[in-house]
């Protein structure tokens, strides 16, 4: 399109013929009103922002050829600067001569770049450097760099931004008011002056007379565009654009002092009219419009329906009993995080919001029969007392059966278990050998699990150890071992514990000597346990009676 415009630098033909030539769209206006600098005029150009076409001008002061120059309309004053002025000049749209001006901020050398909002005139400088300026008395409110900015830069109301045109390039970067990044959009052009219409929520570029217009979240060209500004009464077309300007702070923006819908306050910090302090979204609790940093909003006064005065959810802890609640003794008020089981018990109302002294009430009350809190857990049956933790080594319910022998255990029987208990004379420790054999439903690894070993009987714990995992050492491909010559020697500990692997059977057998006191073993009837791991193996068998202690020897051995 623009090497099709520079072919008609020298001819001036009616914008009819060049709309039938170019193939511009000269659909009909629409409402938003759109300026841009006719450099070559020396003037300002109300223009259709559809079509491009003159609807007014506005002659500048001086009407020399404007460089590099800077164009805002804040929907009374069009403002504008360029690099021969050293202070920014405020026209009235269709006036003769210069209503005011502002002083520009020392040392600044603007580029492309004018925005506007109701209360104040953003200038961006050749070096990046933004600054606003109040509209009013022209004193400085705020600066700050945006790297690689120098050309175009528009204010958008409806957003609450910034568009600013990044090194020279097609990226533009969106920034709120005080600077903090937002997005970064990349357009189809390069643009020398952007301006934004708050009034369709359209983000425009010109550039060598063209005007293009964008979608402001993503850069995406409209449909349409770009189109060729120019005059369609007399043909003349602009063939340089450097500034651009639309209705940027017409619609409500958070912060101007008015309240307009979306908003229920403003400014911010303001006291609404319930007595909440309005936020910084011109909102506030209370106003009957959940918001994002509100559970709900209710707008009313009520605080025992769905929606507290302070706009969040009823819970436990907020000082008023609800539907499901026993009770509410409001630790939450005044004091957050103190709700927490064992820090808000013990007066009366649980920190779950249930009357305290009752199984299931967080809190283990021996005086009740209860061993544990809460129920209904993997150590907690229904009725506050404790389930048995398998292969612990410790009678964990307290009915008398340990491990293997509890109903809570599931555990897989040792075959061809033989035994012997041999009492020492004296002071000498007892002896415990076992051999059996082990069919394990999932493997198991000798060599890097922890080994239990248990001996009971009706009165309780005869014997007990436990090897941890790694002292049983690989010596072969399917031998494991665990020797100890000292406490052979010395008859104190344990001696030994071997397992082997049988692949073709896939089974384990094992071989256990230990030293012990073991002066418990007054029954006959006694309980074998060894696990690995998680598995767990019991043997519960009569023994016998010997002149030195106790035998096992299980049929067919």
């Amino acid at each position: 399109m623009r090497s099709l415009a520079g072919s008609f630098r020298r001819t001036v033909l009616p914008l009819t013929a060049l709309a039938v030539v170019l193939g511009w769209s000269l659909p009909a206006s629409a409402a938003t009103r759109l300026f841009v600098v006719a450099n070559e005029h020396g003037s300002i150009w109300e223009v259709d922002p559809v079509s491009g076409n003159k609807i007014a001008e506005t002659p500048l002061v001086p009407p020399a050829m404007t460089t590099r120059p800077g164009l805002a309309f804040d929907g009374t004053y069009l403002y504008y600067t360029d690099e021969t002025l050293a202070l920014i000049q405020a026209y009235v749209p269709g006036g003769a001569g210069v209503d005011h001006t502002l002083p520009k901020p020392a040392g600044l050398e603007p580029g492309s770049g004018l925005g506007a909002s109701k209360t104040s005139v953003f200038l961006v400088s050749l070096d990046g450097v933004v600054t606003e300026i109040d509209s009013t008395s022209g004193a400085v409110l705020n600066s700050y760099a945006v790297a690689g900015g120098a050309h175009g830069l528009t204010f958008a109301g409806s957003r609450s931004s910034l568009f600013v045109v990044v090194n020279e390039s097609t990226s533009i970067q969106e920034l709120s008011p005080a600077g903090a990044p937002l997005n970064t959009i990349v357009a189809g052009d390069i643009f020398r002056g952007l301006a934004f219409s708050s009034s369709n929520g359209t983000l425009y570029g010109v550039r060598g007379g063209l005007l293009t217009a964008v979608d402001p979240a993503t850069g995406a060209t409209l449909p349409g565009y770009p189109v060729q500004i120019g005059d369609l009464a007399t043909g003349v077309r602009l063939n340089k654009t450097g500034a651009a300007a639309a209705d940027e702070p017409l619609l409500e923006f958070c912060g101007d002092g008015a309240v307009q819908a979306p908003e229920t306050c403003d400014p911010p910090g303001s006291t609404a009219n319930n007595g909440a302090t309005c936020r910084q979204d011109c909102t506030y609790c209370g106003d009957g419009v959940p918001d994002t940093s509100e559970q709900c909003d209710d707008g009313n006064t009520d605080d025992g329906d769905a929606c507290r005065n302070d706009c969040t959810l009823p819970r436990c802890g907020d000082g008023t009993q609800d539907q499901g609640e026993a009770c509410d003794d409001g630790c939450l008020l005044g004091v957050p995080g103190v709700c927490e089981p064992g820090v808000d018990d013990g007066d009366g109302c649980s920190a779950t919001c249930t009357i305290e002294g009752r199984c299931g009430d967080g809190i283990v009350q021996p005086e009740l029969g209860e061993q544990c809190e809460p129920p209904n857990t993997a150590t907690c049956d229904a009725n506050c007392h404790p389930l048995e933790i398998c292969l612990d080594l410790v009678d964990n319910d307290g009915d008398g059966a340990i491990d293997c022998l509890d109903p809570d255990c599931d555990c897989l029987p040792i075959g061809r278990d033989p035994g012997a208990i041999r009492f020492g004379r004296g002071e000498a420790d007892d002896l415990l050998a076992v051999h059996g054999s082990l069919a394990p439903l999932t493997p198991i690894t000798p060599n890097l699990e922890e080994i239990k070993v248990l001996l009971t009987n009706a009165d309780g714990k005869i014997y007990s150890l436990a090897i941890p995992a790694g002292d049983v050492k690989q010596v072969s491909r399917n031998l494991f071992r665990f020797r100890n010559r000292l406490a052979q020697r010395q008859r104190d500990g344990l001696a030994r514990f071997d397992v082997r692997y049988f692949p073709k059977r896939n089974t384990f057998t094992f071989v256990l000597k230990t030293y012990g006191d073991l002066s418990k073993a007054t029954i006959a009837q006694m309980g074998f346990q060894v696990s690995i791991g998680d598995d767990g193996f019991l043997n519960q068998s009569s023994w016998q009676e010997t002149p030195k202690g106790w035998l096992l020897t299980l049929p067919g051995e």
